[in-house]
């Protein structure tokens, strides 16, 4: 668990020290209302915010098809998969195992998901309730996901993903 603290310590780090650039002005009567320039900034922030969710949701379904040059072209070339059991997994073996059928991934429902971002970074933290057939054992499985994207040449790229559960 030591190791897999340290994989996102520093980026947990890097987004809570991120500024926050909208600002909430007061009026005579006790509305909050945001600058105009504020409002672009959030429109802007949650327009990628969508972008990163929309990259997400197509690596599930890539995986629901087993469809691996979908899934590797929305992987970086060095990225990493850490299991829910602590294992670390490269993106050409895991693409191995869903291409053999020892992963094999039948229906995602999507609870929910956040997103930080800092610069050409950003975190999602999905929640899903996942049916798999892993290594010839079929299970349902409340996964949270934690997915860093880095974004090159103006693609959001996953460049590592950490399995975990929760209830």
């Amino acid at each position: 668990m030591k190791n897999l603290l340290k994989i996102f310590s520093g980026l947990s780090l890097a987004l809570c020290l991120m500024p926050v650039s909208a600002t909430a002005i007061s009026t005579s009567n006790e509305r909050s209302v945001m600058a105009d320039e504020d409002k672009t900034f959030l429109n802007e922030e949650s327009t990628v915010e969508e972008e990163v969710k929309t990259v997400f949701r197509r690596i599930y379904a890539a995986m629901l098809e087993a469809d691996t040059v979908a899934l590797a072209a929305l992987l970086d070339e060095n990225f990493t998969l850490t299991h829910m059991t602590g294992r670390l997994q490269q993106k050409h073996e895991w693409l191995a195992d869903i291409t053999a059928g020892r992963m094999i991934y039948h229906a995602v429902t999507e609870v929910s998901s956040t997103v930080r971002i800092a610069d050409n970074v950003a975190v999602l933290v999905g929640r899903d309730v996942v049916n798999s057939t892993i290594y010839g054992g079929r299970g349902q499985w409340n996964l949270q996901l934690t997915t860093e994207f880095t974004k090159r040449d103006g693609q959001w790229m996953a460049t590592r993903m950490l399995a975990t559960t929760f209830r």
